[in-house]
């Protein structure tokens, strides 16, 4: 994908409005709910699923999505995202109204930095 930072903003305020940006309505509600809950269901995640810090987690139709807080890496129950080969993350908190978007380009894969951006993002959250 070739986009701008701001663009992909722009994609992931529209899923966390449920597919209405700028009071337009680009998406169904339905749709954005569809791509965004668990597809899996309890379908069992390969052993290098939990290495890739998979457990608790589960997959929509295009987003990696938490199942239970506290057990993924970051993020509520219902944050659905999805990282980049070269070590790019975003990810979509509905509870928390938040997104996250760390554009960085290491190759092979590196998440200690995504991770640590997360961290910093959730510990910043005033409860």
């Amino acid at each position: 994908m070739v986009s701008t930072t701001t663009d992909y903003l722009r994609f992931c305020q529209m899923l966390l409005n449920k597919g209405t940006l700028d009071g337009v309505q680009l998406l169904k509600p339905e749709t954005v709910e569809l791509m965004t809950t668990d597809q899996l269901d309890d379908f069992k995640i390969a052993p290098i699923g939990t290495v890739l810090g998979l457990r608790n987690a589960g997959f929509g139709l295009g987003f990696r999505i938490t199942k239970a807080s506290g057990q993924a890496r970051h993020g509520s129950e219902g944050t659905f995202s999805w990282g980049g080969a070269a070590s790019t993350i975003f990810w979509i908190d509905p509870k928390e109204q938040m997104i996250g978007i760390f554009m960085i380009q290491i190759s092979p894969l590196n998440s200690t930095y995504g991770n640590r951006f997360a961290t910093m993002a959730y510990e910043a959250i005033d409860e």
